[in-house]
């Protein structure tokens, strides 16, 4: 981590050694590394990436990046605190 926050490591360079480290590697379909999902515009002619709309908001799970989808899990873990009073835990 230290030699990535000083810059001596690429990003990609970064993920490749927490995904050796985890065990995972292109020669094992069932282990292969894992990226990030970080782009949001797949629609465009052409990707501007200095845009910060082209980008996935990362504090977000994917599962809420999208305002409906974010009201419906919002909606169903409200719904998670009322089974819970009745003696159902959520998970």
């Amino acid at each position: 981590v230290k030699r990535w926050r000083r810059g001596q490591l690429s990003n990609f360079e970064y993920l490749m050694q927490l995904n050796d480290l985890a065990g995972r590697t292109a020669s094992d379909v069932s282990r292969y590394p894992v990226f990030p999902w970080i782009l949001k515009d797949y629609s465009a002619e052409k990707l501007d990436l200095s845009s910060p709309s082209s980008f996935r908001d990362l504090s977000k799970p994917m599962g809420c990046q999208h305002p409906d989808r974010a009201d419906a899990f919002a909606s169903r873990y409200a719904e998670w605190e009322e089974e819970g009073a009745s003696g159902v835990q959520p998970f």
